[in-house]
């Protein structure tokens, strides 16, 4: 079956600007940009001889020129960035013989960037079974070439281990104690709003099992408590009284 969250996460990098502007007038010439303005990822478009596609002095635009620089499976993106992730190498992109709109251009190289690789999210095509839940270095270049800062030291964001926890009182008004076994060193508590936010950090000692709840806004949150590589998770409800 096709993976949904592989697809979702395809469409968001195109919604975040991985997208060229090139498009077709008629079935023997191509444009690019709008009227002189072009998406910011057209900037890096090159042919692999290192010409730019948005230069109006080497393509006409529209033009039959630019269809053939674009349609002859030898069109990279050559960003900082992206490069500097690819092995210090430009990035292929697909550009098959017959101009694909919707899929050439705006994609990875599908034979350079396989199914199972950890480049292959923004290919132009997913195979049933394949899943793919990360951008990918390359992608990462990309977008940071677009102007998203990022930090490129990734981490896994799932813990090892969640563990549901037991707090008392529940509801409270101004302090609670965490029902962690003995001897685990925790390292935070922290509490979120039920809109997501941060509303507060506690630093315990492995001593220290209450954790105060004082001045924060009646209302349910989830408290999370981290212990090294292991984590518990519990709901917790405040009263105003």
């Amino acid at each position: 079956r096709i993976d949904l969250v592989s697809v979702m996460l395809h469409e968001l990098g195109h919604g975040l600007g991985f997208l060229s502007s090139v498009d077709t007038i008629n079935e023997n010439q191509l444009a690019i940009g709008f009227g002189g303005r072009f998406i910011i990822y057209d900037a890096f478009l090159e042919t692999n001889t290192g010409l730019p596609l948005t230069d109006a002095s080497l393509f006409g635009n529209p033009s039959e020129e630019l269809l053939m620089a674009v349609a002859n499976n030898d069109l990279v993106f050559n960003g900082e960035a992206a490069v500097r992730e690819n092995d210090q190498e430009v990035v292929p992109l697909f550009a098959p013989g017959t101009f694909d709109v919707g899929s050439s251009v705006s994609h990875l190289n599908e034979t350079t960037y396989r199914p199972g690789s950890a480049n292959a999210l923004m290919t132009p095509f997913l195979a049933a079974g394949e899943a793919v839940h990360d951008p990918g270095p390359v992608t990462l270049g990309i977008f940071a070439d677009l102007g998203w800062p990022l930090d490129f030291v990734l981490t896994n964001t799932r813990e090892a281990e969640v563990t549901p926890l037991t707090v008392y009182p529940n509801p409270a008004v101004t302090e609670i104690t965490l029902d962690l076994p003995p001897g685990d060193q925790v390292s935070s508590v922290r509490l979120f709003a039920a809109d997501g936010r941060l509303a507060r950090t506690v630093d315990l000692s492995a001593e220290n099992r209450q954790v105060s709840v004082a001045g924060l806004a009646p209302g349910w949150y989830v408290l999370q408590v981290i212990a090294g590589a292991r984590a518990w998770r519990s709901r917790l409800i405040i009263s105003s009284k």
